[in-house]
């Protein structure tokens, strides 16, 4: 249901926090794929943090925590991906660095849009 992911696989579960494996798949002017591992703990029970365990960026971390609001709740995502340690990207970033903001912000925007439409679906 996430856009991009190919593939994500449990690796293990170990003291309180989950490994995940994911590949992702991206067709921009080039078509490529991106393999990384995260590991997931929770923080609280509202709260759920991610950092990288290994794979093609050199950082990738951040959380999912979810807020009473009203009759409903508020779901906060936040991420932080060095973009610029991949290989196939640096380049153009150095070239262009107004894209990586852009990038960051378009993933971001894909991720809530695609967990809305999961929340709400039937």
């Amino acid at each position: 249901w996430m856009p991009q992911v190919q593939r994500a696989e449990l690796r293990g579960v170990e003291d309180g926090s989950s490994t995940v494996d994911f590949e992702l798949g991206f067709r921009f002017f080039v078509t490529f794929e991106v393999d990384y591992t995260l590991r997931y703990r929770s923080t609280g029970p509202l709260r759920t943090e991610f950092s990288m365990v290994e794979g093609d960026f050199a950082r990738n971390e951040g959380f999912w925590e979810v807020q009473p609001y009203g009759d409903g709740s508020i779901l906060f995502y936040g991420v932080l991906t060095d973009y610029r340690s991949m290989r196939l990207l640096r380049g153009v970033l150095e070239a262009q660095p107004a894209l990586e903001l852009g990038m960051g912000s378009s993933a971001a925007a894909v991720v809530v849009q695609a967990v809305k439409a999961r929340a709400e679906a039937p």
